[in-house]
């Protein structure tokens, strides 16, 4: 996007970008941006940018806790504390293998294989 090489002033929560208009983001964003990308996948539209925002130091308050990666657990804290592993990435994984078989098996750029392409990004990006 070409915004005739002035920074756009990003303020809270909705901002006004020029071409298109109010855009609402997930957080607030105050800084002044160098470049903007706006992008469109599986359905979702996306904006990515960078810009420039000075950081302010916060003071470490939490202590160091030691963590064991597992097998049969998901994760063992120093603490004592443990995680149950995640069951439901098995069965993701199992969605998706079925998502792409049915995909392979559609006629290239018809308008079911385009569907299927859809909702397999869709599964692809909810997995991971």
């Amino acid at each position: 996007m070409k915004t005739s090489g002035k920074p756009i002033e990003l303020n809270g929560w909705s901002h006004k970008l020029p071409f298109i208009g109010i855009v609402k983001t997930y957080e607030p964003i105050e800084a002044t941006t160098q470049k903007i990308t706006i992008s469109r996948q599986a359905g979702d539209w996306y904006l990515s940018l960078s810009y420039d925002k000075r950081a302010t130091p916060t003071p470490k308050t939490t202590d160091v806790v030691g963590v064991d990666l597992g097998v049969k657990k998901l994760a063992t804290l120093s603490t004592g504390q443990v995680f149950p592993s995640i069951k439901p990435y098995r069965t993701a994984q199992d969605k998706l293998a079925k998502l792409q078989r049915q995909l392979s098996r559609k006629v290239k750029h018809s308008n079911n294989w385009h569907k299927a392409v859809i909702k397999l990004a869709i599964a692809a990006q909810t997995s991971s």
